[in-house]
């Protein structure tokens, strides 16, 4: 789970009135002599309380009925029991709805008298520091639907700014036992100063505050002609209800669950996170299991994802209009048709862009990384995205169509280019296997041993440290000599082999090119940029040794010289890279006679 700051936590016990070690707390909303601001606390009582067993962490029931008096519509009483339904999902709570008012634990009724209230009305109280929390008994909600705001009940969420849904949502925090996220309420009191930065209804809808008002980094907009307002328990609301009761047992939100677009979520609490119904959230994503997926593919303008619990994410235009609770794993983004920027966490995740260009960071686990999310096949339409694996693990990218970027500090990964002219990078200590695949690509590749291909088109190879398989493959490609000891094959066309300055020195070892065709292909000595006088030997050597030891007595000390000698049916390639510093490269199965001058080119152009 990620870490909650103290500050939250302050929130945490304020809202609940239980502390983190299941105690009644000293500071709460529940000991806030009321109105008294600046605020004082009681030292001796609470009003704390909540259904079921008197001891925090343990699930709760309560029987809940609609006014017979109050005339409550179908769509009304609908939008309710979602509501309650919804807080069920995200706590151990349960509400039994029953048709008989004197029954029931709770009754809600309609008013005129312009309010919405809510919460425990009868209970046995707690001790402040007692593990016993308090009793609820009974309790109520009021509502005057007929006050802005208040009303329309069941209505669709953009209407009002979708304050109605955060009204109940509200109302049912009171009956469960929630208090607000500061020293106010209703009778006037001042909800300022915040009692925390995170006192707003960005972390908690039992906040007065309202978070665009408090701060730039939350834009949710108007619709219905008010701001919006969020529609779920917020992260600190479903973490005081969890204090009180614990998480659900099972339930629709338990693993395996689409929020967003697409979505699998079953019953009447869909309809929060489905972005064909929801279109312009302001939720809390909130799941116990494994394997759940934010889909924001329907949106036509970039969203901003972050897979982190305790995040926000930018959807539907919006800034930081979701978060993510604590606790819950989003393992799976897929991003819309516009250029997303998608950050994962470290669970290990499957990340899907869109067909714009996108940003896609990957985490410290196992991820999958895909450019496009339409389709992994070659040709689709993409833009040209940037693709970092981000903390290492083992990882799988494909940045599908478009001229991509992929980036890979640590970890051992799989890295595909596709369809463009992309541009593959790794450094570390991990063993890397790159594929330009389609277009003309550029791999590099500067630690780690790494198998680079480049697949069709005309491809630049380019490791500056490891140990290294370059492999051109089709098209006319050009293939450096790294630091590490390295395997060159040239493929069909042809290819241009650049002996680098920086080459491994040691004349015991040896980089290899496996398919030099003379006439075709062409050396290019880095050290000197011009073309090298080449010397040879009368006959051939018995091994690499004699022959290192020949071209070490032949050199001078200039770094424009290289040496063609013949060890079995291989040339052993000499050049010098530096005064005093030789390097050497096996050219498998080339007759030493062949090499001169010509074999050489002046530049690193492909050919």
């Amino acid at each position: 789970m990620a870490n909650i700051t103290p500050d939250q936590q302050t929130e945490i016990t304020f809202i609940s009135g239980v502390t983190p070690q299941g105690t009644v707390a000293g500071t709460s909303f529940w000991t806030w002599n009321r109105p008294s601001n600046p605020a004082t606390y009681n030292s001796f009582g609470s009003d704390e309380a909540k259904w079921g067993q008197p001891q925090a962490g343990t699930g709760g029931t309560l029987s809940i009925a609609f006014a017979p008096d109050s005339n409550w519509s179908d769509v009304e009483k609908a939008g309710f029991t979602a509501a309650m339904h919804l807080w069920s999902a995200e706590t151990n709570i349960t509400f039994n709805i029953v048709g008989d008012i004197a029954l029931a634990d709770v009754g809600i009724a309609r008013t005129t008298d312009k309010s919405a209230q809510g919460g425990i009305e009868m209970l046995d109280p707690g001790t402040i520091g007692s593990t016993h929390l308090g009793q609820a008994q009974n309790g109520s909600i009021t509502i005057d639907t007929s006050q802005f705001g208040f009303g329309p009940i069941g209505a669709a969420f953009s209407s009002v700014g979708g304050y109605p849904w955060e009204t109940i949502i509200h109302e049912l925090g009171h009956v469960i036992g929630l208090g607000h996220a500061g020293a106010y309420d209703a009778a006037g009191s001042d909800e300022s100063p915040q009692l925390t930065a995170y006192d707003n209804t960005a972390y908690s809808l039992m906040s007065y505050n309202e978070a665009p008002d408090y701060s730039s980094n939350f834009v949710w907009g108007v619709s219905g002609g008010l701001g919006r307002s969020p529609v779920t328990p917020m992260m600190l609301d479903i973490a005081a209800a969890d204090r009180i009761y614990g998480l659900p047992v099972g339930g629709p939100l338990s693993g395996g669950q689409t929020f967003g677009f697409n979505t699998n979520i079953a019953g009447d609490i869909a309809k929060f996170f489905d972005f064909t119904v929801n279109a312009k959230p302001v939720i809390t994503l909130f799941d116990t299991g494994l394997n759940n997926t934010l889909d924001v593919s329907g949106y036509t303008v970039g969203s901003t994802l972050d897979l982190h619990q305790g995040a926000f994410s930018n959807v539907a235009g919006l800034i930081h209009n979701i978060a993510i609770a604590f606790g819950t794993r989003i393992d799976t983004a897929i991003g819309g048709a516009a250029g997303d920027d998608i950050t994962g966490n470290d669970d290990g995740n499957v990340l899907m862009g869109g067909a714009s260009a996108d940003t896609i960071t990957g985490g410290a686990g196992n991820d999958h990384i895909y450019g496009n999310m339409i389709s992994t096949a070659q040709g689709t339409t993409d833009g040209a995205d940037v693709i970092d694996t981000g903390g290492g693990g083992y990882n799988y990218v494909n940045g599908n169509a478009g001229n991509d970027t992929i980036t890979a500090s640590t970890g051992s990964n799989r890295l595909y280019g596709g369809q463009g002219n992309d541009t593959i990078q790794v450094s570390g200590s991990g063993a890397n296997h790159l594929n330009g695949n389609l277009g003309d690509d550029t791999l590099i590749a500067s630690g780690g041993n790494n198998e680079m291909h480049g697949g069709q088109g005309n491809d630049t190879i380019h490791p500056t440290g490891g140990n290294n398989l370059s492999l051109g493959e089709v098209g006319n490609d050009a293939i450096w000599v790294g630091a590490g000891l390295d395997t060159m094959t040239g493929g069909a066309g042809s290819d241009l082999f650049v002996l680098s300055g920086a080459a491994n020195s040691n004349p015991a070892a040896w980089d290899e090119i496996t398919d030099f065709a003379d006439g075709t292909d062409k050396l290019h000595m880095e050290a000197n940029g011009g073309l090298p006088l080449v010397f040879h030997a009368a006959g051939s050597f018995g091994d690499e040794a004699s022959a290192a030891a020949y071209a070490q007595a032949t050199f001078g000390n200039a770094t424009g010289e290289a040496a063609a000698l013949q060890v079995g049916s291989d040339t052993y390639l000499f050049y010098t890279i530096g005064a005093g510093s030789d390097a050497v490269v096996r050219l498998d199965g080339v007759n030493a006679a062949l090499i001169d001058q010509s074999d050489f080119v002046t530049g690193t152009n492909h050919l």
